[in-house]
């Protein structure tokens, strides 16, 4: 399965179009065991932001479009395991987890070499969250923001705004309570505002 470019993707839904978007991934999921065209209607709604995510956790967009097309096989051949396991994107960003966890375990026992901001294609992450990471994007300034937050608060801020996901499913995916998830995103924030407003005082101030 190819991968190739995401394209730009809207911004965080309402919960109105959240709720409509899960009743039409549950619909194409039922159809997928017999109907292909549903699983690719699933692949390409998904596709930006699972690569999205998994791109803010590895670094790397050559190994990102390998894990992205790793995470829509497994998702393909486990359809028969979901069954209404909750919202189906939630259940797709379990398996991207899985897929990321693995390939750093991997890679750590290959290289012992963790993510440095020099591993980050800053061109492959395209369409920022927000406008804010927008700015820092264009200023060359996105890596290291990115690389003053934990892995934890990575991760919490990429399912958040890449895939639109709700702090109780975050918590279900990272395995901790809602509260401290709450509390990863709280920090992680604080940790880039402290990198973005620096920066936007010296643009208003050129």
């Amino acid at each position: 399965m190819w991968v190739g470019a995401p394209v730009a993707t809207p911004g965080r839904r309402s919960g109105v179009d959240r709720a409509t978007a899960a009743d039409v991934d549950a619909a194409l999921a039922a159809s997928a065991h017999r109907d292909p065209a549903a699983f690719e209607a699933l692949y390409r709604r998904h596709l930006p932001g699972v690569y999205r995510y998994v791109y803010a956790r590895v670094g790397s967009a050559a190994e990102a479009e390998d894990l992205t097309a790793a995470v829509f096989m497994d998702a393909l051949t486990s359809l028969a395991r979901y069954e209404e396991q909750g919202r189906f994107c939630a259940w797709l960003y379990t398996i991207a987890r899985r897929q990321v966890s693995g390939f750093r375990r991997r890679r750590r026992r290959e290289t012992g070499l963790g993510l440095t901001a020099d591993d980050v294609d800053l061109d492959a992450l395209a369409g920022a969250p927000s406008r804010r990471l927008a700015a820092l994007e264009q200023a060359d300034e996105l890596v290291p923001a990115l690389a003053t937050l934990s892995d934890d608060q990575r991760e919490a801020l990429a399912l958040r705004f890449f895939a639109d996901l709700k702090v109780a499913e975050i918590a279900a995916i990272m395995g901790k309570g809602e509260s401290a998830v709450k509390m990863i995103l709280h920090r992680g924030l604080l940790q880039l505002r402290a990198v973005i407003e620096p920066r936007e005082a010296r643009h208003d101030g050129a």
